[in-house]
């Protein structure tokens, strides 16, 4: 392959400024390294002003909350819309089945995305792969409120629409790594995790606007089968993420490249082939992030997915007899817990450092999946005004809280397990893996637990996932600190 033309790096990455997290400690990053020292001494940049932490923070923000916000339009929708407006000819249960077949379709996606992102954003940069996922992914969302149904274009429908959920999940494939790395590169030495954490609000943010989008069109258009919801209003928020994107982009345009990235420009250190690389030479290290990863996924599909269908199901039958919009105000209650936990946890990060944080929230989320049959225990009672368990709201609550602390301690932990050079490729490898094994499984391991071994053994699936994170937070440790050291030397 060859070179890609590149700009030079501006003196945001002077030559001689400390080594970045991602300062080769292995020989094969210290070769690459040092066979630019040439180019390192002789280049040359034209002044410019580094960009300010605040619009950094604005740029990785405002693409996860799009990320999110199209996620959960796009559940709620598989459920509620889509059934009846694109697979109308099967049955209620086969349309169920197709409309989410089409969902599960941006986790194929996602494995194939980080290749394909993790190769542009180790060769081209973080800031170049942003602005591709962004425009991918704001893209493939408006499209889908503007799609046809099949009453309409017939069979083209829910094809089309496979495709462009399919596009979704390529562009959310690069979207959270760009972000977290790019927030992680820019900050200064001691406040990275707490960098880190923030493009992680991208998720209660997301959510809070995606399902109050959807209440508030509920409340003016109602929910009737061939009610203005289902004709039109449903399509509002999917065209409105057009919004979102283009100021997305105009903040995205202003942001320089991580300085990270600009060292290994400026010594000539890029990767050929950064994906086969990091598979080649640090297996281990994405296997690892990967395992780290999986209770941060399997607590938030449990919270956002289970404890809805679960809510949903008659008290008789032990579920909590909930409507939906009772189960979706109890979760938007709990997002501001979700968002604080999630800053909470960059900082303990920063204090303790990223291993002790993690392992630390894995040792409460195992607790918590522990604690599933007290949670459960009076859910057929005790309703309160709003027709819901006390006790299932404060779960949700804990829940929610849970999942800000495990999504801000996985985000500060992953990008340390990588040199700069293969840290695009080696990050996004892992989060989308661990995203395959803990997002995609979950929602129906979990249910078909609950039906054949109650809520005690859905508790269960989740402490495992929480002891596999501990233990492989407790094994990177020594790749953890060895980052850190070299961020500090």
């Amino acid at each position: 392959m060859s070179e890609l033309p590149l700009p030079q790096p501006s003196s945001a990455a002077p030559a001689h400024r400390p080594a970045g997290p991602g300062a080769p400690a292995d020989p094969l990053s210290a070769a690459a390294a040092g066979s630019g020292t040439a180019a390192s001494a002789t280049a040359s940049a034209t002044p410019t002003a580094p960009t300010s932490t605040s619009r950094v923070l604005a740029a990785t923000v405002v693409g996860t909350t799009l990320e999110f916000y199209d996620f959960y339009l796009y559940a709620t929708a598989a459920v509620a819309v889509f059934p009846a407006l694109f697979f109308g000819g099967a049955d209620q249960q086969g349309a169920l089945f197709a409309s989410l077949a089409t969902f599960a379709a941006a986790f194929v996606a996602r494995p194939i995305g980080a290749v394909l992102f993790g190769h542009l954003g180790d060769r081209l940069g973080r800031t170049t792969s942003l602005l591709l996922s962004l425009g991918l992914m704001g893209g493939a969302t408006v499209l889908i409120g503007l799609l046809p149904t099949a009453t309409q274009i017939g069979v083209w429908a829910p094809a089309l629409l496979a495709v462009l959920r399919f596009c979704q999940g390529l562009g959310l494939s690069g979207e959270w790594t760009g972000a977290t790395l790019l927030a992680t590169e820019h900050a200064r030495t001691g406040r990275k995790g707490l960098a880190a954490a923030w493009p992680q609000l991208g998720a209660p943010f997301g959510f809070a606007l995606a399902n109050g989008a959807y209440l508030l069109l509920l409340a003016a258009l109602g929910d009737e089968p061939g009610g203005e919801f289902m004709t039109w209003g449903w399509r509002v928020p999917f065209i409105a993420a057009v919004l979102m994107a283009l100021v997305g982009w105009w903040i995205r345009r202003g942001v320089q490249e991580a300085p990270d990235f600009a060292d290994v420009l400026e010594a000539g250190a890029r990767s050929r082939r950064p994906v086969l690389e990091v598979v080649r030479q640090r297996p281990g290290s994405v296997l690892l992030g990967a395992a780290a990863m999986l209770s941060m996924y399997v607590i938030f599909y449990l919270m956002i997915a289970w404890s809805l269908s679960h809510a949903l199901r008659p008290a008789q039958t032990g579920g909590a007899g909930a409507s939906y919009g009772d189960v979706v105000l109890a979760q938007l209650a709990g997002v501001p817990g979700f968002a604080l936990a999630v800053l909470a946890a960059g900082l303990l990060a920063d204090r303790w450092g990223p291993r002790r944080a993690a392992a630390a929230v894995a040792v409460l989320v195992l607790c918590f999946g522990a604690s599933f049959p007290w949670w459960f225990a009076s859910m057929a009672s005790g309703a309160d005004a709003g027709g819901m368990p006390a006790r299932f709201r404060l779960f949700i609550l804990v829940g929610m809280v849970l999942m800000g602390l495990s999504s801000g301690t996985a985000s500060a932990l992953l990008p340390w397990l990588f040199p700069a050079r293969l840290r695009f490729s080696g990050t996004g490898l892992s989060s989308n893996l661990a995203a395959l094994l803990g997002a995609a499984a979950t929602p129906y391991v979990a249910v078909w637990l609950d039906a054949s071994s109650g809520v005690a053994a859905v508790g269960i699936y989740l402490s495992a996932a929480a002891a596999i994170t501990l233990a492989c937070a407790v094994l990177s440790g020594s790749r953890a600190n060895e980052r850190a050291a070299a961020s500090e030397a």
